[in-house]
């Protein structure tokens, strides 16, 4: 079902700006003297989401990482020059001790990239990883491949000899599993050079250390317009060893590499290409294709017990169906990717500095891009008679650095809702139908009646282990949270997107809902808000209002369903509860809200203000804004506050990035706005420094500036 819809989001949102971009053709970067902690890699899926840590901060210090930070996913690369040899990325492990290391002259990052200049003797070297971001095609997007790509310029003006080694390892595939053997093969025909690695013993659906124990990890290059390329697997040493010392690799498998562990020895899957000659122009781009290969990709269970297997989109019959043929596809589509992303860099970065004054908002933006869409597997039904049904999308997002209390890395929740509620913002900018199909496999599974007739509010997610997708009925203490962000995510889905499918789909189910807020929201007792945020308050302020938001937001939904009684109904009882939480929410002097009804001492970040103006709701008056606007401007004018302003004022050292972002967009004062940017921008900068180097974490100590919990969240 689909209507006209008139919404405009007139205000800046947690990861983006949800404004039509208007597009400055000068090319957009970040800045350039801001160094984060981590930056992607190849970051294109759950399972290929490596990062450089800059802690060690030259692209040859040291290998990339897995997302979680407890793994190395090991790859080398050198280049040869005129017979010497120069480490160029990965750490000098297994190699020749005359192989000198390459300069690092520069890097920069923008939301689809990671570029270093490096400098191998008269050899000017480019490195680019570049995994695209393609939300409006889900073939492209769901593929689990990323380009890394090299050129090359004499420095000198002189006419140099060039071959570039470069390997990887199964640590792509399960570096949580020590003593797990994989094994290695290779296609190597006159248009693709595609080495590959898997488990000699694969378990479907399983996990180790959030590695897929299924997966086929794959490090591939086009064979064409090339002198002359070898290939090598074997033991780590041996093969560098070859590679870069002018003696060249043997086109051969090592015939024991799989019959032990992977780590003993370690084994490498190489290639060495001659470029032959190369001038002072910049050379042709030489691309490799990294990606970790699994089908089916979810396994969908429902109350019943019932299994359905759900295959990658990019699977789908319209296109190429083998490794093989998709990543010669990948690795030919590149010139036209690199387009496509440079465009897309563009428009983002400048749309966010145009709306928000603020080049440290685009250069967090421009970081959060690649691990955001990557947390996702976009879906479609297996089918045994070779045919899916492309109509039948869904998406399961993985909690990738989990934020409940106690959990140091992810909870491997399936499509967890309060994260999901984070990230809404992101996918409603880049293509609202990726939050439906976020959201279809949530209210499908919810509206069985052996949930939705024992259960009356939302769950929290579809089970507790990725990949497999399994609803629980369970009871817990977020009800009014988890429903509120299920109606909330409904209505912004139907407004942005314009299809009401959804929401006349599951109309009775989110009716239930909202029935129970109507029963709850005004009084939450002891519900809870999110467990990350440590504030345990009985009936808190923060809570109350989202349950009332979610039953205007039912109002709202009613209204597009053309059910006139439904909507009289919400939006009656949101204006009367709104109009009673004011009372009870403000403090004494009037200052700023409070976060538990009736206590005095403890203020904060009344985040969930964001909804109403997400979805226009226009319930909250104008004077609240004005008032949390003065009050937060107060605390950063006071100087004590350097990384973030606490959640709670009576727990100071606990914030997140996401809700304080959230709170920065209702902000009626723009300075207010971009100071508490600022405040992330240098909390994130100050993660290079700090003892617990890892990407991007939600939760942190804002007097410290150290994290603590949701890494890459």
């Amino acid at each position: 079902m689909a209507y006209s819809s008139t919404f405009t989001f007139v205000t800046s949102m947690l990861l983006l700006l949800i404004l039509a971009a208007c597009f400055n053709p000068t090319v957009a970067q970040v800045s350039s003297n801001f160094t984060p902690p981590a930056l992607p890699f190849a970051v294109k899926g759950p399972y290929l989401n490596a990062w450089l840590l800059r802690k060690n901060p030259n692209l040859n210090s040291n290998w990339a990482r897995f997302w979680n930070t407890d793994s190395d996913v090991g790859s080398f690369t050198a280049v040869i020059v005129d017979n010497t040899s120069y480490g160029l990325q990965g750490a000098f492990f297994g190699t020749p001790s005359s192989m000198k290391a390459a300069s690092e002259l520069s890097s920069k990052y923008t939301p689809t990239s990671t570029m270093f200049t490096m400098q191998a003797g008269p050899m000017q070297v480019n490195a680019t990883f570049l995994s695209p971001v393609t939300p409006q095609d889900l073939s492209q997007q769901s593929l689990p491949l990323s380009y890394y790509s090299l050129t090359f310029s004499s420095t000198d003006g002189a006419p140099h000899s060039v071959q570039i080694y470069s390997d990887f390892t199964s640590e792509w595939i399960a570096t949580g599993d020590g003593n797990a053997v994989a094994n290695g093969s290779t296609i190597d025909d006159q248009q693709l050079l595609c080495l590959e690695t898997q488990l000699v013993k694969p378990t479907p659906f399983t996990e180790s250390d959030d590695f897929a124990l299924d997966s086929t990890g794959v490090y591939a290059t086009s064979s064409s317009n090339i002198q002359g390329i070898q290939w090598q697997i074997g033991n780590f040493s041996v093969v560098r060893g070859l590679g870069v010392n002018g003696t060249g690799l043997s086109n051969t498998v090592d015939p024991t590499f799989a019959t032990h562990p992977q780590f003993n020895p370690p084994g490498v899957l190489a290639m060495l290409a001659d470029l032959g000659d190369i001038t002072a122009t910049t050379s042709t781009p030489f691309v490799i294709a990294i990606g970790t290969f699994r089908n089916p990709s979810v396994q969908v269970t429902d109350l019943a017990g019932e299994k359905q297997l759900r295959s990658p989109f990019y699977n789908s019959n319209s296109g190429p169906s083998s490794i093989h043929d998709i990543t010669l596809s990948f690795l030919q589509n590149f010139t036209n990717a690199q387009a496509t992303a440079e465009e897309f860099d563009n428009n983002l970065i400048n749309a966010t500095i145009a709306i928000s004054e603020s080049q440290q908002y685009a250069d967090l933006v421009s970081l959060v891009v690649r691990g955001a869409m990557s947390s996702m597997e976009i879906t479609l039904p297996q089918s045994s008679q070779g045919q899916q049904d492309l109509s039948d999308v869904e998406a399961h997002l993985k909690d990738m650095g989990g934020v409940q209390v106690g959990a140091e890395k992810s909870s491997g929740n399936v499509s967890p809702v309060d994260v999901l509620y984070a990230a809404t913002p992101m996918y409603l900018y880049l293509n609202a139908n990726l939050l439906g199909y976020l959201l279809k496999p949530l209210l499908q599974a919810q509206q069985n009646p052996t949930y939705s007739g024992t259960i009356g509010f939302a769950a929290q997610n579809l089970g507790g282990q990725f990949p497999k997708a399994q609803l629980q009925v369970v009871n817990h203490k977020l009800g009014i949270e988890q429903s509120s962000n299920m109606l909330i995510m409904s209505l912004a889905h139907a407004q942005t997107s314009g299809d009401g499918t959804l929401i006349s789909t599951y109309y009775a189910l989110l009716k239930q809902w909202a029935e129970y807020l109507v029963d709850n929201a005004l009084t939450p007792n002891s519900q809870s808000s999110p467990l990350a945020d440590a504030i345990s308050y009985t009936n808190q302020t923060n809570l109350a209002l989202k349950g009332i938001i979610g039953i205007a937001a039912m109002g709202r939904i009613s209204s597009l369903m053309n059910n006139d009684a439904d909507s009289s109904r919400y939006q009656g009882v949101s204006q009367d509860y709104i109009s009673q939480w004011q009372t009870l929410s403000v403090s004494s002097d009037n200052s700023h809200l409070l976060l538990s009804y009736g206590q005095q001492s403890c203020a904060g970040q009344v985040y969930n203000l964001y909804a109403d103006k997400l979805l226009q709701l226009n319930l909250v008056p104008d004077q609240i804004y004005e008032m949390q606007t003065a009050f937060h401007k107060g605390q950063l004018n006071s100087g004590s506050f350097t990384f973030g302003l606490p959640l709670d004022t009576c727990n100071p050292t606990l914030t997140r990035v996401d809700w304080t972002m959230f709170t920065a967009a209702v902000m009626t004062d723009n300075l207010v706005r971009n100071g508490m940017i600022s405040q992330i921008h240098q909390y994130t900068g100050n993660m290079f420094n700090s003892s617990t180097n890892t990407p991007l974490s939600t939760v942190y100590d804002p007097t410290t500036g150290n994290n603590s919990l949701g890494i890459n969240r």
